[in-house]
C-alpha cells in the first residue's frame, strides 16, 4: 500500500518536467519527465529491480528516464515501475554508460544517494569509475 500511496501522490502532485540528456546515444531532449533515475546497482528494494546491470563490480550506469503520456499509459509505468520491467519497457528511455549530463529547465525535487536535495535546478554530470577496494591475492 505505501507504494500505491507514493505512486498516487506522483499522479497527481509532479508536474511533467523538461529533461536534456547527454549520454551514450548523444543528446536527448525529454519534454514531459516525471521520473528520471540513475542507478550503478539492480536493486534498491527487495522488489523492484531499476537497472539491468550486473551489479556494483561492473563499471555501468543506468538511466531510466519515464514520460506522461496520459493517465492510461502512466498507470501501465508505475505498475510496470513496480514489478522491475520500466527498464525494458518500450514506454521508458533506457541507456547504460559510464556518464550522463542531467540538466532540466525548472526547479524539480531530487534525491542523491538516497538524501534528499530538495528543489533545484539540476545540471548534474553523474560518472562511474572503478577503484579496487578490495586486495587482490
Amino acid at each position: 500500500m505505501a507504494f500505491f500511496s507514493r505512486a498516487t501522490a506522483i499522479l497527481y502532485n509532479q508536474q511533467p518536467f523538461q529533461l536534456m540528456l547527454n549520454g551514450t546515444t548523444g543528446r536527448l531532449l525529454s519534454p514531459k519527465a516525471y521520473i528520471a533515475m540513475v542507478a550503478n546497482h539492480p536493486f534498491t528494494d527487495s522488489r523492484i529491480q531499476l537497472t539491468t546491470t550486473g551489479g556494483l563490480h561492473e563499471n555501468n550506469l543506468d538511466l531510466i528516464v519515464a514520460e506522461r503520456r496520459g493517465w492510461p499509459l502512466t498507470f501501465w509505468q508505475l505498475h510496470q515501475f513496480y514489478r522491475g520491467r520500466l527498464a525494458s519497457s518500450r514506454w521508458a528511455i533506457h541507456q547504460s554508460g559510464t556518464n550522463f549530463h542531467l540538466t532540466t529547465t525548472s526547479l524539480e525535487f531530487c534525491q542523491v544517494d538516497g538524501e534528499p536535495m530538495g528543489n533545484r535546478f539540476l545540471d548534474m554530470t553523474i560518472t562511474s569509475t572503478s577503484y579496487p577496494f578490495l586486495q587482490q591475492h
